[in-house]
């Protein structure tokens, strides 16, 4: 003998080959039930509300209505700011010293909160709102958006059906 090793095809192989021939297959099968049902899923307008938390007061200026918006994470289309609902001075809990916190404000003009409201196209069905059909949003969910005037965070705080 010259010490060589048979080399074969045992069972392990068998499972390996047949475990990757099904994750191909699921992974198949998700692309083509997610475009069929994006082909099947009727689209509508949504206001989707949101909250900006501690930013300059300048911020306000670079909200333009009519500015579309889109998100930093993919490049994907959210849909047009309608505007701006309320600006409010931003606060933060601090230490009175006495073991207690206190609500204190920022002074006016430098650090504000601001809600405004996205008109987004998109699906509805039992997992949530599709902006454009494949970009999730949903109430608590914070993203970054930019526009063509800012880049933030925001925190969607809603979504509702957009009556005209």
């Amino acid at each position: 003998m010259t010490g060589k090793k048979k080399i074969g095809f045992n069972a392990l192989d068998l499972v390996i080959v047949v475990v990757l021939v099904l994750c191909v297959v699921m992974i198949g099968f998700r692309f083509i039930r997610s475009s069929d049902m994006a082909a099947e899923t009727q689209t509508s307008k949504h206001r989707v509300t949101f909250l900006i938390t501690n930013v300059s007061d300048g911020t306000k200026d670079a909200l333009v209505a009519g500015d579309s918006v889109f998100s930093l994470l993919n490049d994907a289309y959210i849909g047009k700011l309608e505007g701006i609902d309320t600006i409010s001075p931003a606060f933060e809990f601090l230490d009175n010293g006495n073991g207690s916190f206190e609500k204190v404000y920022y002074p006016d003009g430098t650090k504000v909160d601001i809600t405004g409201t996205i008109i987004a196209e998109g699906a509805v069905n039992d997992d949530g709102f599709f902006a454009s059909g494949s970009f999730f949003l949903s109430p608590g969910r914070t993203l970054e958006i930019y526009t063509g005037h800012i880049q933030v965070t925001v925190l969607i705080t809603g979504i509702s059906e957009y009556d005209e």
